[in-house]
């Protein structure tokens, strides 16, 4: 699980005598609602709640049968985000909320299922081990209670491999073993066949207005549906699955390559075509600082720190090799001596531009980490404010090698306190020239900082 800072990493723990997840090969992860996720196992269902830090198996006690194999457990989630689970040998089951327990549905199907998902009517389409395809309508569900209407075979389409839901134009793409393409309504089940073949098993899809992604066991394509035309991103790497991000950022997860990070072909950046373009890959740059004498200081998430120089006509690259804190950069302000650098990492920087190098400030507050904004109040004084550890004044001995902190002072988010932060993340600082400071905070809304360091909580957004 990742969390945009740290990766934690779930094993079954057979030792604790907390439930842990349940196996370590995971077939598919869907989350609930916020806070709580499923992830379906070769050996039993989990659900973890996030905020509680549980989590609660399903399917692996001792009181059941055991089901124990390879894709014996799928999991899907309808409209209104209810979860339902498909089990080997067993059938189709629904979680009711009300029991903490999944309850078997009434569907009789004859071989166990290898793909499922709802449509945008809630409809429950199945992808049998028999490459059949089924869908089932439901005339009644709620948190307790579902009542099945019908079940039905898409029987005009012989040895379906795998299928996908289009949500945007609410149509079943389903591929047979002979390669061949389908096109389905998911209303009235009208079928078309597709006038491509990608060659190769289909493995997942992602569909936007314009066009679609396709991984195959050789390789990712970008494919227009309305022209018929492909575009070849990756080859001959197989892909396992596909997942769309901000920005429009995909990534790729591979067999025996790892993930790979795919963005639209904005990564390069000019100010004229004299100037060489500097290549930051796929790192978003997330801040801007133009000292003086002409150098432009560039901040990227993940790449470090670019300097580049306009006169010389150079192009330099600062990470932590180079002294920087992390190599993921978010805020600047400086002056005709020195660069200040806000990072994801704890402490904080700064370019002497005398030096033509970077340094680290001493003295730091252990609590000065992950740096969102900043700006400064005069020579010896800023404002840093962090994400998850509040705002700082840090009052500088700049008289000292290297600038170190000479006094500092933390403002936090508390409960039940109204001239406090209401949030801990600090988004944007701007002094308002009257020794007054506003402050931006994730998700709390605008702060005004009096002088007499109280706060003042101005509007919620």
């Amino acid at each position: 699980m990742f969390n945009s800072r740290d990766i934690r990493v779930f094993k079954p723990d057979l030792l604790s005598s907390l439930p842990s997840i349940s196996n370590n090969i995971i077939r598919n992860v869907i989350e609930e609602r916020k806070g709580v996720i499923w992830v379906a196992t070769d050996y039993g269902i989990n659900r973890y709640d996030i905020n509680k830090d549980e989590f609660q198996n399903f399917f692996c006690a001792n009181t059941r049968k055991n089901v124990f194999k390879e894709r014996s457990f799928f999991l899907a989630k309808d409209m209104k985000g209810r979860i339902f689970a498909s089990v080997n040998e067993y059938g189709i089951y629904f979680y009711e909320t009300s029991k903490h327990d999944f309850v078997r549905l009434d569907i009789k199907i004859s071989f166990n299922v290898k793909q499922m998902f709802f449509d945008n009517a809630s409809r429950l389409w199945l992808c049998t081990e028999a490459n059949e395809l089924y869908c089932i309508k439901f005339h009644h569900i709620s948190e307790e209670e579902v009542l099945v209407d019908s079940m039905q075979q898409v029987a005009n389409i012989n040895q379906v491999e795998a299928v996908f839901y289009d949500a945007v134009r609410d149509i079943i793409w389903a591929q047979t073993i002979e390669k061949n393409l389908f096109r389905i309504s998911s209303g009235n089940k009208a079928i078309r066949k597709a006038e491509i073949n990608f060659h190769d098993k289909i493995t997942a899809m992602i569909f936007q207005n314009d066009y679609c992604y396709v991984g195959t066991l050789k390789g990712l394509y970008r494919w227009d549906i309305d022209s018929n035309t492909t575009e070849a991103l990756l080859k001959d790497i197989s892909i396992n699955s596909l997942c769309l991000g901000e920005q429009h950022i995909l990534w790729v997860g591979t067999d025996t390559r790892g993930v790979v990070l795919l963005s639209e072909e904005q990564n390069k950046f000019m100010r004229s075509s004299k100037i060489p373009a500097i290549n930051f890959g796929n790192a978003p740059v997330r801040a801007f600082w133009e000292t003086q004498d002409g150098t432009l200081f560039i901040g990227t998430k993940g790449k470090g720190l670019f300097l580049f120089n306009e006169e010389e006509q150079s192009v330099q690259n600062l990470t932590i090799t180079e002294g920087l804190l992390h190599n993921s950069v978010y805020a600047f302000t400086g002056d005709d001596e020195y660069v200040w650098i806000c990072t994801e990492g704890t402490g904080l920087n700064y370019y002497s531009i005398k030096e033509k190098k970077l340094i680290q400030v001493e003295k730091t507050p252990a609590d000065l980490k992950g740096e969102f904004s900043i700006c400064a109040q005069s020579d010896s004084v800023l404002w840093i404010g962090t994400n998850g550890w509040g705002l700082f004044k840090i009052v500088l001995d700049r008289g000292s090698y290297p600038v170190s902190v000479k006094s500092y002072k933390q403002y936090r988010y508390q409960f039940d306190c109204n001239n406090c932060l209401n949030n801990n993340s600090i988004f944007s600082v701007l002094p308002d020239g009257k020794e007054g400071l506003w402050v931006a905070t994730r998700g709390g809304g605008l702060n005004y900082l009096l002088r007499n360091g109280n706060i003042v909580r101005v509007a919620f957004f």
